[in-house]
């Protein structure tokens, strides 16, 4: 009962959380991918409601915005085990067309870190660039956080509301400091954040960054 507690609580806190800290980084680091998303929130809308999921589930950048920190930031880094007991796979490499047989009831593996960083799916793939799920909408097939088939995450809707609500909620509100101190609207300033505080050095189940790390932090700024 206790591991099962342990799953759930994890699996339904820190997974979501990891990635939506994250993505703020990301968007606060990038003030370009920021005002983007603000002039889709802006029309998307209407200025001091919170949003509902029907209204923020389609736009086009902030899922790009959600898919993006996916990659780079799964919510669930580990690798995910798969058994096919009763037949051989026959497993072909695109890149060297050299084939493989993986015979029946051997465990294989993979990580959604590993795969959501190949090059050849993912140009510059250590890069946050939303736009890549714009250009080419096809990417989403490759992604892994939620798994596949029969497998997949119970909670994948529910992650994906927490994600479009409070990503919409949140950047519908604030703009990122520009340091003029002429804004009109609250902004947020990373504070002593960096890169560092939010790449994956290891995983427990889910994402894990630097021990030192405190976390992505932000001063809350009024106009």
């Amino acid at each position: 009962m206790a591991e099962e507690a342990a799953v759930l609580l994890s699996a339904g806190t820190d997974s979501s959380a990891n990635t939506l800290s994250a993505i703020t980084y990301h968007l606060l680091a990038n003030p370009s991918k920021l005002q983007r998303l603000r002039a889709e929130l802006k029309i998307a809308v209407p200025a001091g409601r919170l949003p509902a999921f029907a209204q923020v589930e389609t736009l086009p950048y902030l899922s790009a915005v959600i898919q993006e920190g996916l990659r780079l930031h799964p919510a669930v880094s580990s690798r995910q085990q798969r058994v096919a007991p009763d037949e051989d796979i026959m497993y072909t490499n695109r890149s060297t067309s050299t084939a493989c047989k993986i015979p029946a009831g051997t465990c294989i593996s993979m990580t959604p870190v590993l795969l959501s960083r190949l090059p050849d799916i993912y140009p510059c793939p250590g890069e946050f660039r939303p736009e890549r799920f714009l250009d080419n909408p096809k990417l989403k097939q490759y992604q892994l956080t939620f798994s596949r088939g029969t497998r997949m995450c119970l909670g994948i809707n529910l992650a994906y509301q927490e994600m479009y609500i409070i990503l919409a909620g949140l950047f519908g509100k604030f703009d990122v400091w520009d340091g003029t101190g002429e804004q009109k609207s609250m902004t947020l300033e990373l504070f002593n954040t960096t890169r560092e505080d939010v790449d994956i050095v290891r995983d427990l189940v889910t994402e894990n960054v630097n021990n030192d790390s405190l976390g992505v932090r932000v001063l809350v700024k009024a106009p």
